[in-house]
């Protein structure tokens, strides 16, 4: 989706997105000549998508950002130096990096939807019980959660264990430690820096974890 350039285009691409997003259809109406006459018609377009936008925006509309995963770009000056060289190479000396194949991870994607891609994640509920609710749109987050937590347990399905159903089983240790943590956006590697509420989920999970090993 292109930047919107207007206040105007950008609250009809916010719209459009949300509508998405939530109802899994688009359906916008919109004036049509139909014969000798103009008429209102309403165009349906059937979900899901992979939707992915970029943005020199602080934040996108606060309701489809409840709806969606958002990550912030390395702003250091560390970063800036980088990609000034690689602009430098690939723009002033035409040093092209060398072309990606995507066929692997095509493939890939292939494997996986050819083999088990349902996914439980038994610590759901005490989960769920361990997270401090201090807003409406941690309902939608929690979501978003489990459904990281998932997507990364499918990813790693050889190195899964399954239930009786044959189901992929995901792991506190590896799925919610690499998902869990990173979508709280306190994710830190020294402990005492760890907020309360997070250092409260932990310390849950990881007594949970005792308890369904045993």
């Amino acid at each position: 989706m292109g930047e919107a350039a207007g206040a105007d285009e950008r609250s009809l691409q916010d719209y459009l997105l949300r509508e998405l997003m939530s109802e899994g259809v688009l359906r916008y109406p919109t004036a049509m000549k139909v014969g000798a006459s103009v008429s209102t018609v309403t165009i349906s377009k059937d979900g899901p998508v992979s939707f992915l936008v970029t943005t020199t925006r602080t934040q996108l509309h606060h309701e489809n950002e409840t709806r969606m995963l958002s990550l912030e770009v390395d702003a250091s000056e560390e970063q800036t130096v980088a990609v000034l060289r690689k602009v430098a190479q690939n723009i002033g000396t035409k040093r092209h990096s060398a072309k990606i194949n995507y066929e692997s991870w095509r493939d890939f994607q292939r494997w996986l939807a050819a083999g088990q891609t349902e996914v439980v994640v038994p610590f759901a509920e005490i989960l769920a019980d361990a997270i401090r609710t201090v807003a409406v749109r941690t309902r939608r987050d929690f979501t978003q959660t489990l459904v990281a937590i998932q997507a990364h347990a499918l990813i790693h399905r050889s190195h899964r264990k399954t239930d009786a159903q044959g189901r992929i089983i995901a792991d506190i240790e590896h799925d919610y430690a690499t998902t869990g943590a990173g979508a709280s956006g306190r994710r830190t590697t020294k402990r005492k820096r760890v907020a309360k509420p997070q250092s409260r989920v932990k310390t849950t999970l990881f007594v949970a974890q005792r308890v369904l090993v045993r």
